[in-house]
């Protein structure tokens, strides 16, 4: 039997966080999807299905109230 792939979106703007992030994440057989704004993880999360969020709330490119969404 063959597992699904888990698949997990990270929200961050810093790079070298965010970066490493993916490699511990795919090193675990994650399928890493990345964002730094809140539209592009909308979109993400309206195209594939997400199985884990990583979001930095302090995000300063983020409109009001949009974690409250999550």
């Amino acid at each position: 039997m063959q597992l699904k792939q888990k698949h997990v979106l990270i929200v961050d703007h810093d790079p070298i966080f965010r970066n490493y992030l993916i490699q511990i994440f795919e090193k675990d057989g994650f399928y890493a999807h990345w964002s730094i704004v809140d539209s592009e993880m909308w979109e993400l999360l309206r195209q594939r299905e997400i199985d884990l969020v990583i979001l930095d709330v302090e995000l300063p490119l983020f409109t009001s109230g949009c974690t409250t969404q999550l």
